[in-house]
């Protein structure tokens, strides 16, 4: 009796059903258009996945646009990318878009772009803008001023810089702009941008020279009053400067500082002193819940559990904090170790990990 033909059930499943499982099976929410990474790539499978693809507009609302000039490649190939955006963008239907946009294409390839992209700013969610320059800025950002915003809440640029001296007197505000990040940036970007409902800043590798001074922080935040989660990140910083940013921010709940490698920068007792309860009154950032420091070889570690004793209760007018992240490259003692444990009984959260270990609980 001959065998029943194999029967590949996945081609019984509808369309529908496939694209769930799509969805659940990867996240494809940061999936860019790209050259090498994009839904047409899914499409060419065979007709029943380019079904998929062309019927799953979350496919389709993630769009990444480095310069071709900048990689010497041939006009045909820009006005392919064209060609494919005006094809690319509809298909996300009425989803939010994530944008990555190099500054440096040249005016005119902007302008074919941005005319493609514009007319759907209303839907922009997380924009990302990388390589903005003294020569760019008016242009990309007067483009974007005069165009409504009101969906975006991420904000991003990447090794860019309006010049240090520049005379230009342009400022934007974004209104509904939560999330700032700014990566290889100088911070004098901060100047030329206001976001006067912003929830979160990250500042990643940022700085003119070896510091930056925090005069250019320190007026951005002054415009920035809703501020509740500060991330800086190998961005070196006086310890000085620091505190006083910090006391701009009594609505603060969050606290990331890792300077990493930087050789002039460690955390030391004058931060630690500063976020302690009782030696400074009134208390900095007094709602923060969740603190997170790199390096700790700099500091005494009496001074820091000091510290977050005096911010496990509210007595002293300030949140109990809630979750202390800590590294250090040196081994702490055994009596440090035990004061920690009552920290974790009394219910804090302390991780400690060692510079080249992982983060474990105590």
């Amino acid at each position: 009796m001959a065998a029943a033909p194999h029967r590949d059930w996945a081609n019984d499943l509808p369309t529908e059903i496939l694209v769930e499982i799509l969805l659940l099976a990867k996240d494809i929410s940061d999936v860019p258009f790209s050259e090498s990474h994009n839904p047409w790539l899914l499409a060419q499978i065979c007709g029943r996945w380019r079904s998929v693809a062309i019927c799953t507009p979350r496919l389709w609302s993630s769009v990444m646009l480095f310069s071709p000039t900048h990689f010497r490649l041939h006009s045909r190939h820009i006005e392919a990318v064209v060609g494919s955006l005006a094809l690319f963008i509809p298909r996300s239907g009425q989803l939010s878009l994530k944008l990555s946009l190099d500054a440096r294409w040249s005016h005119k390839n902007r302008d074919a772009l941005m005319a493609l992209l514009l007319p759907h700013s209303g839907r922009w969610d997380d924009l990302h803008i990388h390589y903005l320059d003294p020569s760019s800025k008016r242009q990309m950002l007067t483009m974007l001023k005069s165009h409504d915003l009101a969906s975006l809440k991420t904000l991003r640029f990447s090794e860019s810089s309006f010049g240090l001296w520049d005379p230009d007197p342009f400022h934007m505000v974004f209104y509904h702009v939560t999330s700032l990040r700014l990566t290889k940036c100088s911070t004098d970007l901060l100047t030329r941008i206001t976001t006067p409902h912003l929830d979160h800043l990250e500042l990643k590798e940022c700085g003119v020279l070896d510091f930056i001074t925090g005069l250019d922080i320190t007026s951005f935040l002054r415009r920035s009053a809703c501020l509740t989660r500060l991330a800086l990140l190998r961005t070196p910083m006086n310890e000085f400067d620091l505190v006083a940013l910090l006391k701009l921010l009594p609505a603060l709940v969050e606290l990331e500082i890792d300077y990493a490698d930087l050789v002039f920068n460690r955390i030391s007792d004058i931060l630690l002193t500063s976020l302690h309860s009782r030696l400074t009154i009134p208390c900095v950032v007094p709602k923060l819940q969740r603190v997170s420091l790199g390096d700790l070889a700099h500091s005494s570690a009496e001074l820091l559990l000091d510290m977050l004793e005096s911010r496990t209760s509210d007595e002293m007018g300030c949140t109990p904090l809630q979750s202390a992240q800590l590294q250090t490259s040196t081994s702490f003692s055994v009596q440090t170790m035990l004061r920690f444990d009552v920290l974790c009984e009394s219910g804090m959260s302390v991780g400690i990990r060692e510079e080249l270990g992982d983060m474990a609980d105590t």
